[in-house]
């Protein structure tokens, strides 16, 4: 089993997801039921795996992930997230 910090090492080597992909995303229905509950426009967050792009938005309470595929027109998937005063995760 991975420590917390190898683990943030293995995610910080990732590569930032293709912000091209930030135009579809936006104009998606989900990101439209999120849109007024998000802090910032921009993601806090982003990567790459697996062919997946992950664009991570802040809530005044939570964080959104929104996971784009270059075949789907709307987001693969959407994960809500909350963490804990540490940051660590403590609820999907």
């Amino acid at each position: 089993m991975l420590s917390p910090e190898e683990v943030e090492a293995r995610a910080d080597a990732l590569p930032c997801a293709d912000p091209a992909l930030l135009g579809p995303l936006k104009r998606s229905f989900a990101y439209a039921t999120w849109r007024k509950r998000l802090i910032d426009r921009r993601p806090v967050d982003s990567w790459e795996a697996n062919l997946c792009h992950s664009f991570v938005f802040a809530t005044p309470t939570t964080y959104v992930v929104f996971v784009m595929r270059w075949e789907d027109d709307e987001p693969f998937m959407v994960i809500e997230v909350a963490t804990d005063e540490a940051g660590r995760l403590v609820a999907v």
